[in-house]
Parts: structure tokens; sequence; C-alpha cells
């Protein structure tokens, strides 16, 4: 089942001809997280800061798995970015960090 990540530790995007490479990294607080995604928020107008949010999220385990914190890894490619596009904010369930590309 997905889930929203306990924490992100770090967020970098680059800015590349009508595209943005996220590049996010996290803490989940047992083994066994899988398939990282970052899910945009959708949006009905856009945001006026020209911050645009995802949420980090994974497929949590089922049974017995490791109670540690582990490190875990998202990349995005977003595609037609719109043009009052300055950066991104990623929401974890303890916090969120901004990256300005």
């Amino acid at each position: 089942m997905l889930k929203v990540i306990y924490e992100i530790t770090e967020v970098s995007c680059r800015s590349g001809e009508g595209f943005v490479h996220i590049l996010v990294y996290g803490k989940v607080n047992s083994g066994g997280w899988e398939n990282p995604q970052l899910v945009p928020y959708i949006y009905i107008d856009p945001p006026e800061d020209g911050i645009y949010d995802f949420d980090f999220i994974a497929d949590a385990p089922e049974g017995n798995v490791t109670l540690a914190l582990e490190e875990i890894v998202a990349e995005l490619e977003w595609a037609d970015i719109p043009d009052d596009f300055k950066g991104v904010r990623v929401h974890s369930s303890s916090n969120n960090i901004e990256s300005i590309c």
C-alpha cells in the first residue's frame, strides 16, 4: 500500500529545456519500503509563489520488518513545466523541503 514516507532529508532540482529533474532523499522508519515515487499536487489555480508541491510516497512493507531508519531515494523528470515554475516543495509525514531550480 502506498504511503507518505517518514522524512525528507534533501531535495535538488535541475531545470533543462522544457523539463525539470527532481532528486529527493528521505528516510523511512523500517526496512522493506519499495517503489518510491514523487506525486505532484493537482492545482485548480497555480501556486502564487511558483513553488510546486509533491508528496514522496512508497509502498509500505507488510509483515515482519527491521525497525530502523533507512534511506530511500526518488527521482522524477517532470516535462512540460509551467511558465511560472520556480521550484519544488516535497512533503513527507514529518516535514517538507523546498528547492529553487
